[in-house]
């Protein structure tokens, strides 16, 4: 039976334990949940290191598998534009993962995280960049004139580009 004169503030009261618990368990629950917040962003600082790690050493695997396959064109192995295409198609995937990892750094930064091989990571991001940023189809042609012969000197090359820019 309820008492008719119970005031809400009132210690005694169901209602007042009732809000009171709930208050409680709300605040419980809220510091709980920024405690998990807190963890899950710093095991998530930890694995977007362990993906730096990983997008370095696989861009000087690469790299190093290239510098392979170009000795092995320079001794005699045939030059294959597919297998050329494949290898910068890795490099452009790769550049894209460089990316989306450059926008996780950032978002933890924007959390308070200081991420280790930060710097690293922007200096083989440049690398990457550098590379993508030739037109397959163009160094294959490039390749296609030195095959023909009709190479240019540095100087020539440099006239033709004045002349581009004079138009």
């Amino acid at each position: 039976m309820m008492d008719e004169g119970c005031v809400v503030d009132r210690p005694t009261c169901t209602m007042s334990i009732v809000l009171r618990n709930q208050v409680e368990a709300s605040e419980r629950s809220a510091q709980e949940l920024e405690l998990q917040d807190s963890h899950d962003r710093a095991m998530l600082c930890r694995d977007i290191e362990a993906l730096i790690d990983m997008v370095i050493e696989t861009l000087a695997d690469m790299n190093q598998y290239v510098q392979r396959w170009q000795s092995d064109i320079e001794s005699g192995t045939p030059y294959v534009e597919t297998d050329a295409r494949g290898l910068f198609d890795l490099y452009v995937r790769l550049e894209r993962t460089f990316l989306l990892t450059s926008q996780l750094i950032r978002r933890m930064e924007l959390w308070g995280f200081e991420l280790e091989g930060k710097h690293a990571f922007f200096a083989a991001w440049r690398e990457i960049k550098g590379i993508v940023c030739f037109s397959i189809d163009r160094v294959a042609e490039s390749f296609a004139q030195i095959r023909r012969g009709e190479t240019r000197t540095l100087g020539e090359f440099a006239d033709e580009l004045s002349r581009d820019l004079e138009r």
